[in-house]
């Protein structure tokens, strides 16, 4: 895993509070992959009531885009984080 992501993975960790371990982290390829990760691991706290994984993915995609410099607009779900938008 890069720097790139792995300073992604720090940056998200910190928004939504959460830790994800090495193994689970270096299996997320796609911006959607996060976004599900996301989901799963803060989808049952009390506090935040209704969840929905659209909020999360413009969350995680406006991390990405300040992580990257890629603009929000352009930053799709089923975009590769190395790949396509070139954290690697």
């Amino acid at each position: 895993m890069s720097l790139d992501t792995v300073e992604l993975i720090v940056s998200i960790e910190d928004h939504f509070e959460i830790r994800i371990p090495d193994p689970v982290a270096e299996k997320l390829n796609t911006v959607q992959d996060i976004v599900d990760c996301v989901y799963t691991m803060i989808k049952d706290r009390p506090e935040n009531g209704i969840l929905d994984s659209g909020h999360i993915a413009k969350v995680v995609i406006e991390l990405i885009s300040d992580k990257s410099g890629i603009p929000v607009d352009q930053i799709k779900l089923e975009h590769s984080i190395t790949n396509d938008l070139g954290m690697d």
